[in-house]
C-alpha cells in the first residue's frame, strides 16, 4: 500500500521552481494584454484603489462577479503598481504554489509518489501557464482551491486540535473561492460528503460540519451584507447566474457563448444603469431559461453533450490573449500601430502553442483514465475529495454553458489521477520486471 505522507521538502522545493521558472518565463514573454473579462478585473481593481468601492464605470455598484479577485489585483496593485504584467506575475507564483499543494494533497491522499507525479505534471500543465499570463480568475482560483483540499487532506491523519486547525483553515480557503467565483457554492454537498467519510463519530461529523458552513458563512456574510443594504436582498453569488443559464438554455441555443444572442438579450432588458441591468437579466435569464427547460426538456437535453464537447475538446483557452491586439483593434478599441506591432503575436507561434496544450490535455487525460484502475485502493475520503471537484464542476457545466476555459477546476483532480496512473503502472510494471529477472528455484 502506497504511504500516506506529505513529499519531502526537496520534492517540493524542485516542482515550485520548476513551475515558478515555466510561468515567469512565459508572463515575461507574452504581450500582457487584457481581453475580455481582464478588462473589468483591472477596472474594478482601480476602482477599488481610487476609493470607489466595488462599482461599475457608471457608479452603480458591480453585482456581476463575485469581489474576491478585485480585491486581490486592487491589494497586489497598491504594493507593485497597476500594470496587468504585475498581476501575470502574481498569476505565476499562485501557479507555482497549487503545484505544491497538489503534491501535498497527493501525498496526504493517495501516496508520496503519487503526489509528486501529480505536482510535475501540474508543473508542467501548458494549459495551466498560458493562464498565468492573463489577468484572469482562474490561476488565483486554482490555489485557493487546493489549499482548501491541501487542508482538509489532513483531516484523515490528525486527531484533536490539530484536526480542528486543518478544517478552520480549508473552510477559511473555501470561503475565499466562494468569493473569487460564483460556482464553488455546488461543491459544499461533497465536502460535507468527505467529512463524513473521515468522521471519528457520529457527533464530531455533526460539529465538523457545522464548524464549516459557519466559517464559510463568516467570509461570505460582508458580501451578502453589503448587497442587502444596496439590493433590498441578500445575494449570496452574483449576477451571472441567469445570464449563462439562458446563454446555454434557450431556442436555437449551442450549449456554449453566443456573443449575438448575449448581446441581443442585454439590449432587450437594458435599464438606465448597468447595476440594473446585470440585476434584469439575472432574474429574465434564471426564468426564461427555466421556462424553456420545462417546456422544451428534450431539446434541453439535446443540448447538453454539446455542452460538454465544448468544455473537454480543447485546453488552450488561456493562451486566448496573445492574439488580444489583433482582437482589440479589430472591435473598434483604439491602439497605436506602435502597440500594436510590440503586441502581436504571430499566427502560427499561437497555433504551435495551441497545439502543445491540446497534445498534453489528451495525454494527461489517458493517464488519468488509466489511474481509474488504482482508484479502488484509495481510502473512501481520498475518492470523495479528489473525485468531488469535478463532479461538482460537470453538474455546473450541465445546468449553464461549456467552454474550453471552464474546465481548468477540474485540472488538481485530473493531475492526481494521471499521478496515480503514471505511480500505478510504474510500480507493476517494476515488480513484473524484477520478477523475470530472478533465478528460478532450484
Amino acid at each position: 500500500m502506497p504511504s500516506h505522507r506529505t513529499p519531502p521538502r526537496s520534492a517540493l522545493v524542485g516542482i515550485f521552481v520548476l513551475a515558478a521558472i515555466l510561468r515567469i518565463a512565459y508572463v515575461a514573454w507574452a504581450p500582457g494584454m487584457t481581453v475580455g473579462d481582464d478588462f473589468f478585473y483591472v477596472h474594478y481593481a482601480a476602482q477599488i484603489l481610487n476609493g470607489n468601492g466595488y462599482t461599475e464605470p457608471d457608479g452603480s455598484p458591480a453585482v456581476f462577479w463575485m469581489p474576491g479577485w478585485p480585491l486581490i489585483l486592487a491589494a497586489v496593485s497598491s504594493g507593485f503598481g497597476p500594470e496587468p504584467r504585475v498581476a501575470m506575475f502574481a498569476n505565476a507564483v499562485f501557479g507555482a504554489a497549487t503545484a505544491c499543494l497538489i503534491a501535498i494533497i497527493g501525498g496526504n491522499l493517495i501516496g508520496r509518489r503519487t503526489g509528486v507525479l501529480a505536482g510535475f505534471l501540474y508543473a508542467i500543465w501548458p494549459g495551466t501557464i498560458y493562464f498565468t499570463a492573463t489577468v484572469m480568475v482562474e490561476t488565483t482560483f486554482n490555489f485557493f482551491l487546493c489549499l482548501t483540499l491541501a487542508a482538509l487532506s489532513h483531516l484523515p491523519l490528525t486527531q484533536g486540535g490539530r484536526r480542528t486547525a486543518w478544517l478552520i483553515g480549508g473552510a477559511l480557503a473555501f470561503g475565499v473561492c466562494a468569493l473569487l467565483k460564483a460556482e464553488p457554492l455546488v461543491l459544499t454537498p461533497f465536502l460535507i460528503l468527505f467529512l463524513w467519510t473521515a468522521r471519528q463519530s457520529l457527533r464530531g461529523f455533526a460539529t465538523e460540519t457545522g464548524m464549516l458552513v459557519l466559517v464559510l458563512s463568516l467570509v461570505l456574510g460582508g458580501w451578502v451584507y453589503r448587497n442587502y443594504e444596496i439590493l433590498g436582498y441578500p445575494m449570496v453569488t452574483s449576477a451571472t447566474g441567469g445570464l449563462n443559464f439562458w446563454i446555454g438554455n434557450h431556442a436555437g441555443a449551442t450549449g456554449g457563448n453566443d456573443w449575438a444572442a448575449e448581446a441581443s438579450f442585454r439590449k432587450h432588458f437594458q435599464r438606465p444603469t448597468i447595476a440594473a441591468t446585470n440585476l434584469a437579466q439575472n432574474e429574465a435569464g434564471w426564468r426564461i431559461g427555466g421556462n424553456f427547460v420545462r417546456s422544451h426538456p428534450q431539446d434541453a437535453l439535446r443540448i447538453l453533450p454539446n455542452k460538454l464537447a465544448l468544455t473537454y475538446k480543447s485546453d488552450s483557452a488561456g493562451a486566448g490573449n496573445l492574439a488580444g491586439a489583433d482582437s482589440l483593434h479589430a472591435i473598434g478599441v483604439p491602439i497605436s500601430e506602435a502597440e500594436l506591432r510590440r503586441s502581436r503575436v504571430p499566427h502560427a507561434t499561437r497555433e504551435l502553442l495551441a497545439n502543445v496544450a491540446d497534445r498534453f490535455w489528451i495525454a494527461v487525460l489517458v493517464l488519468a483514465a488509466s489511474g481509474l484502475a488504482f482508484v479502488p485502493t484509495w481510502p473512501m475520503p481520498s475518492r470523495v475529495l479528489v473525485f468531488g471537484v469535478p463532479c461538482a464542476w460537470i453538474l455546473i457545466h450541465l445546468v449553464f454553458i461549456g467552454g474550453a476555459r471552464f474546465h481548468s477546476p477540474e485540472a488538481p483532480s485530473i493531475a492526481l489521477l494521471a499521478g496515480s496512473g503514471v505511480e500505478g503502472w510504474g510500480r507493476l510494471a517494476g515488480r513484473a520486471l524484477l520478477s523475470r529477472r530472478r533465478p528460478p528455484p532450484a
